[in-house]
């Protein structure tokens, strides 16, 4: 799958005129680009409570909306 990845970004980058990059570059930024998509498809997963019901598409929306609130407040606070 990776190769396959930068392949594309290999053509997309001589089609647009982009500087070159080595394949190690390339495939070390896809990597770190799925690690970082693996972990907001793991958390947009539905949680099981501790009764063993599955967490519903409102409550997980709110848990989703919360948690983004959370890491926008903490953001705005690193900035002042």
């Amino acid at each position: 799958m990776l190769d396959i990845l930068d392949d594309r970004i290999c053509d997309k980058a001589i089609e647009y005129g982009l500087p070159t990059h080595s394949p190690a570059y390339r495939t070390e930024l896809a990597r770190g680009r799925i690690k970082v998509l693996r972990g907001i498809w793991r958390d947009a997963q539905p949680k099981v409570d501790p009764e063993g019901y599955v967490e519903s598409a409102e409550d997980l929306e709110a848990r989703l909306l919360q948690k983004d609130m959370r890491m926008k407040k903490n953001a705005r606070k690193r900035e002042r």
